[in-house]
């Protein structure tokens, strides 16, 4: 059972355990830890999950079952790998920018000069390799992100705490695997390969820094 963020992040699980029930898991929610122990919980509380590539197993259905009894919103999906996408439309966008932006939060995302008009193009551009790989999302999926996370108070995403606090952060996972599937797939995506190659950089120079 996988509950992480991120694109093709299943295969060498896959590949290591054949025979095993492989279950794909996305948290829709928006928590920071702030402290040890301590956590805010900011919006949003949703767990989807699904067996990878596809389908409803009986694990599946189970384990969602149990959650929705224990209180916990929990969906069940046919289609795990196109709501991973879906979930990648944000990520992608928000995260890595939150790290360039020197650890911001999400409205300060937004309201920068020109913010939003950026993030929609990344997340446009995110549909499109979606659609590519066979996951089309709907064409109003950017605008609905965006709409939803003006909504929210003021958010610090996991790769901005990450980076702020020094600890590793899902770059490959979230952002890498996307544009490797924009090379697969010969879609242009200017924008995910200028912050991706950005991202690289910076993580180059700490660990120089750091002298590692």
């Amino acid at each position: 059972m996988l509950i992480e963020n991120g694109i093709e992040i299943e295969p060498e699980l896959r590949a290591a355990f054949p025979a095993n029930p492989l279950i794909s898991g996305l948290a829709f929610v928006g928590v920071s830890r702030v402290a040890p122990g301590v956590i805010e919980h900011k919006a949003y509380g949703q767990l989807v999950l699904g067996d990878y590539p596809a389908g409803i197993g009986a694990a599946a259905k189970r384990f969602g079952d149990m959650l929705n009894a224990g209180g916990v919103d929990a969906k069940v999906t046919a289609e795990v790998v196109t709501e991973r996408w879906r979930k990648a439309v944000w990520n992608a966008a928000f995260n890595p920018l939150s790290v360039l932006a020197g650890g911001a939060d999400t409205q300060t995302m937004l309201h920068a000069e020109g913010g939003e008009r950026f993030l929609r193009h990344v997340m446009e551009e995110v549909c499109a390799v979606a659609a590519a790989a066979g996951h089309p999302l709907p064409a109003e999926l950017p605008e609905k992100s965006l709409a939803g996370t003006h909504r929210m108070p003021a958010y610090k995403n996991s790769m901005a705490l990450d980076y702020l606090n020094g600890r590793p952060m899902e770059l490959e996972a979230i952002l890498g695997n996307v544009v490797r599937e924009a090379e697969r797939y010969n879609v242009e995506v200017p924008r995910l390969e200028t912050v991706y190659r950005a991202m690289k950089m910076l993580i180059d120079q700490k660990r120089k820094d750091a002298g590692q």
